[in-house]
C-alpha cells in the first residue's frame, strides 16, 4: 500500500497508519475487523475528503463514523458545536455523504458495538474516542495497558488512535 499499488488514498493513509505506528514504536500493524472514524466540520476536511475519494479511497473493513449531532430539520435554531451557519450544514452534509461513498456506515452513535459493529475475542479494531476503551474494560481488560502486547497502537489510556485487539 505505501508503494502506491492500491491507489492514491490508500497510499496516503498507509503512510499516515506508519507514521503513528513509528510514534508508539509499534513492532507491527494487524488487519482491523472494523473502525469507527470521527470528523469535524472544517473546510480543510472537505478538501482531504475530497482528495481521498479522486484516489480511489474505500473503506477496507466494516467502518462507522462518529455522530456530530446534527438536527437538519432545526438546524438554524440548534446548529451545532461549530456553529449554525449555512456554511458549516453545508460542510455537513458534503462530509456526510464522502463518507458514504467511501463505505462509512453512518449509525450515528459513538456505542457502534451495541448496533451491529459487533467483536469476538482476539479480532482487531481501530475505533476513535471512548468506544475502545468501554469495549475493553466491559470484557474484563485488566489494567491500564490492557493485556500486554496487545494492543499496537495506543494513545495515553487508550485515547489515541490505534488498533487495539478485543480480550480474549
Amino acid at each position: 500500500m505505501l508503494e502506491g499499488e492500491y491507489g492514491a488514498a490508500a497510499q496516503e493513509a498507509m503512510s499516515i497508519l506508519v507514521k503513528i505506528a513509528e510514534a508508539y514504536d509499534a513492532k507491527r500493524m494487524v488487519p482491523a475487523k472494523s473502525a469507527h472514524v470521527a470528523a469535524g466540520l472544517f473546510p480543510e476536511e472537505v478538501e482531504w475528503y475530497e482528495r481521498l475519494l479522486q484516489g480511489g479511497a474505500k473503506c477496507r473493513c466494516f467502518t462507522t463514523r462518529h455522530p456530530w449531532g446534527i438536527d437538519y430539520d432545526h438546524f438554524e435554531e440548534v446548529g451545532t458545536v461549530y456553529g449554525n451557519t449555512p456554511e458549516i450544514k453545508e460542510i455537513a452534509e458534503m462530509i456526510f455523504s464522502y463518507s458514504l461513498k467511501m463505505g462509512v456506515i453512518p449509525l450515528g452513535t459513538c456505542i457502534q458495538y451495541l448496533l451491529g459493529d459487533f467483536l469476538m475475542p482476539g479480532d482487531a479494531f481501530s475505533w476513535t474516542g471512548s468506544s475502545g476503551v468501554v469495549c475493553q474494560l466491559r470484557a474484563g481488560c485488566p489494567g491500564k495497558h490492557g493485556r500486554g502486547g496487545d494492543q499496537l497502537l495506543r494513545g495515553h489510556n487508550g485515547q489515541g488512535p490505534g488498533v487495539r485487539h478485543a480480550p480474549g
